[in-house]
């Protein structure tokens, strides 16, 4: 029993001394002694260069099919539904006045109108105008057309300095 005794004496002894030490003043920072200068904090990391680029455009709710399907050819009034805000993100940086307008284009597309703008050599600006490449022909290019153009035309004259933008033909 006395060495049950004694073993826990010894450890109450030992906590005791630790908690005793973890308390004790810092004498070496009350001496007269200099004490070395505190070393100025890093400066702050420039802002890190642009990754990426958001494109902002329009879109329509309505479905194509209603305005353009081959009875039905009414571009104005499709045009006119195209008021609905998108953004999206591409990590293309410093993108050209053409890149944004193809960019723009692809993006505020949809459907075949879409895939035949990915196709497409670049797009061209000069004075304000894009210019928009031949689109090679097929059944059913009218009724495409019929929505694709309002939708490129409205997000392109949407950009800083587009006035205008001509569809070239063959």
């Amino acid at each position: 029993m006395s060495a049950k005794i004694s073993v826990f004496a010894i450890v109450i002894a030992a906590i005791a001394i630790v908690a005793a030490g973890c308390s004790l003043p810092n004498y070496s920072s009350m001496t007269n002694q200099p004490q070395p200068a505190p070393v100025p904090a890093a400066a702050a990391p420039e802002a890190p260069a642009a990754t990426s680029t958001t494109i902002s455009y329009l879109v329509s709710r309505e479905d194509t099919n209603k305005y353009c399907n081959g009875a039905d050819m009414n571009s104005a009034a499709y045009r006119q539904t195209i008021t609905v805000p998108m953004s999206s993100t591409t990590l293309e940086t410093n993108l050209t006045e053409a890149q944004l307008a193809k960019e723009t284009a692809i993006l505020a597309t949809s459907g075949m109108c879409q895939e035949v703008l990915r196709q497409l050599p670049d797009f061209t600006v000069a004075s304000g105008t894009v210019e928009i490449p031949p689109i090679e022909g097929w059944a059913g290019v009218s009724i495409v057309m019929c929505y694709c153009q309002p939708q490129v035309e409205v997000n392109l004259l949407r950009l800083p300095g587009i006035t205008k933008v001509s569809w070239n033909s063959h």
